[in-house]
């Protein structure tokens, strides 16, 4: 799992970073995986609570190395940067392969739930505070 995890990183975090630079990187990562927990803890774990359901140490793997969740709020960043048409067709294709295909193969409720989450959160975060590439070449006026 840790060597999954560190590929994911370096292909959402890692090009998320290298487009919008390393603060703003930094940023999005801490944001969506405090979000998140925060969000998934409030919306699903204590109506659990709530609701009388007993507490279960294993609604996550026992080899989660925890980075996924910024990881996908990197990624849905990353996805408002995306020009013009391929946005769409390349949002389509990261929620499809990525949470979608994710979920049907091996399912997690908790954290693909959160993985959902931590997506839209970056999405926002991204829409908010929008990044020039630094990939891109400079536009002459």
């Amino acid at each position: 799992m840790l060597l999954g995890m560190v590929l994911f990183v370096a292909g959402s975090v890692g090009v998320y970073e290298w487009l919008a630079g390393t603060r703003r990187a930094l940023l999005c990562f801490w944001a969506a995986n405090v979000a998140t927990l925060l969000l998934t803890a409030a919306c699903v774990v204590f109506p659990m609570h709530l609701a009388g359901v007993p507490p279960r140490w294993d609604w996550a793997p026992s080899g989660d190395v925890g980075a996924s969740f910024g990881g996908f709020g990197c990624l849905g960043a990353w996805m408002t940067g995306v020009p013009g048409p391929r946005k769409r067709v390349v949002l389509v294709a990261v929620v499809t392969a990525g949470l979608v295909a994710k979920f049907l193969i091996l399912p997690e409720i908790f954290g693909d739930a959160g993985h959902l989450v931590a997506f839209y959160v970056g999405v926002l975060m991204g829409m908010r505070f929008p990044y020039e590439s630094r990939s891109a070449a400079p536009v002459s006026r």
